[in-house]
Formats: structure tokens, C-alpha cells, sequence
């Protein structure tokens, strides 16, 4: 049985950033406690990227949104993709989960496709359009999953 958490204190946070980011409404913000957000800058899209110290295998992921016409309304999640994600590569391949936002709700609960999210190293989470503001905002994002544990298969003796 798997021990799900909360993945945050796996998180490395040298190995983390944001495209498109507004500079006074940063990545940073998203796992502060005053709520300030993170919001795109030129346009509606906004691109984060989360390395983490280990493998995890994720379960669900939590994504709080505002109630206006800033809510992401097409989200794609690209797994493993490395630090060197752009919005070139985002547009050229195809994500391993596709999620529609409707706005409403202050937090978004999204259940991850179990066998895609199994070995994560990195996660990209490319925000593609909201619902009709220049920009969009998001509150916070975490991840509910565990870490996944390598067995050193090398200490079994070949005769069991």
C-alpha cells in the first residue's frame, strides 16, 4: 500500500521556474502563505516547471484558481521533460494529460492518469489559455503522491 502525501518538502527548489512570469507575482508565491499567486505577464499563457529530489509517484494534483476570466482553462501537464522546457517544446509535443478548468471553484482537485505519473523527476505545468483576461493567475499548486523507493536488488542472494 502506498503512503500518499503531500510532495512539497521534495520539491528542489534550484531546479524550479516559471516562463511568462509577472515579476511581482512570481512562482515563489504559489507555495508562500499570504496568497499573493503567480500571474502571467505578456499574455494568457504561463509555463511552471518543478523538479523534485527523487523520483515521486504522483496521485493528484491541486491547483487553486480564481473565480474570474483569469482561470486557466486549458492546463497541460508534461512529465520528465527536464530544466530546458520552453514554450517551443510545449507547443510541439503532445502532453501526457490535458485538463479542462471551469471556473467556479477555488480549487481544482485533478486526478492523475495512474501509469503516467508513476516515475516523475520533473513536471511542467503549461497553463495554454483562461477564460478571456489578458493574463491568468493561479493561488497555489500541490501535489498529492510518494516517493518512490529503489531496491538494491544486488544484497538478494541468487539461490532464494
Amino acid at each position: 500500500m502506498m503512503l500518499t502525501q503531500f510532495v512539497f518538502y521534495h520539491f528542489s527548489f534550484y531546479h524550479r521556474f516559471a516562463l511568462n512570469e509577472n515579476p511581482e507575482k512570481t512562482w515563489s508565491n504559489l507555495f508562500s502563505c499570504g496568497g499573493i499567486g503567480c500571474e502571467s505577464l505578456a499574455d494568457e499563457q504561463l509555463l511552471l516547471h518543478v523538479s523534485f529530489q527523487q523520483v515521486v509517484k504522483l496521485k493528484k494534483l491541486y491547483i487553486g484558481v480564481p473565480s474570474d476570466d483569469r482561470c486557466p482553462n486549458t492546463i497541460k501537464l508534461f512529465v520528465n521533460e527536464g530544466n530546458s522546457i520552453s514554450f517551443d517544446l510545449v507547443s510541439a509535443q503532445k502532453p501526457i494529460q490535458v485538463i479542462q478548468v471551469t471556473p467556479g471553484s477555488d480549487m481544482v482537485e485533478i486526478a492523475l492518469a495512474p501509469l503516467k505519473f508513476n516515475k516523475v523527476q520533473t513536471i511542467s505545468i503549461f497553463i495554454e489559455d483562461n477564460n478571456g483576461d489578458d493574463v491568468s493567475f493561479i493561488r497555489s499548486v500541490s501535489f498529492e503522491g510518494a516517493t518512490v523507493q529503489s531496491m538494491d536488488v544486488s544484497n538478494f542472494s541468487k539461490n532464494c
